[in-house]
Parts: structure tokens; sequence; C-alpha cells
């Protein structure tokens, strides 16, 4: 193991930390795109829920 060898080898776990670091903030942010995504829908099913009560209650 030469000095420019080990130079490569740090270098390339430098740029494979970084990309790491990218990779774990995307994940991150998909999350929370999913989780607002499953709020929203969840949302949505209990104003359908609420509103065909009220056409029942309206019909009966």
């Amino acid at each position: 193991m030469d000095l420019f060898s080990i130079g490569r080898l740090l270098k390339f776990s430098r740029k494979l930390a970084k990309a790491e670091r990218r990779l774990a903030k995307a994940q991150r942010r998909i999350a929370r795109v999913e989780r607002r995504r499953a709020k929203a829908e969840r949302r949505k099913a209990r104003a359908v829920r609420r509103i065909a009560k009220r056409i029942r209650k309206g019909l009966l």
C-alpha cells in the first residue's frame, strides 16, 4: 500500500459517505411526504364518512 493508493481509498470513502448522507436526506424527505399524504387520506376518509352520515340522517 503506497501513499497514493491510500489517498485514493480515503477519497473514495469520503465520496461514499457523502452519497450515503444525500441518500438518507432524500429518504427522510420521502418519508415526510408519505406521512403527509397518509394524513390527508385519513382526513378525507373522515370527511366522507361524516357527509355520508349526514345524508343518511337526512334520508331516514
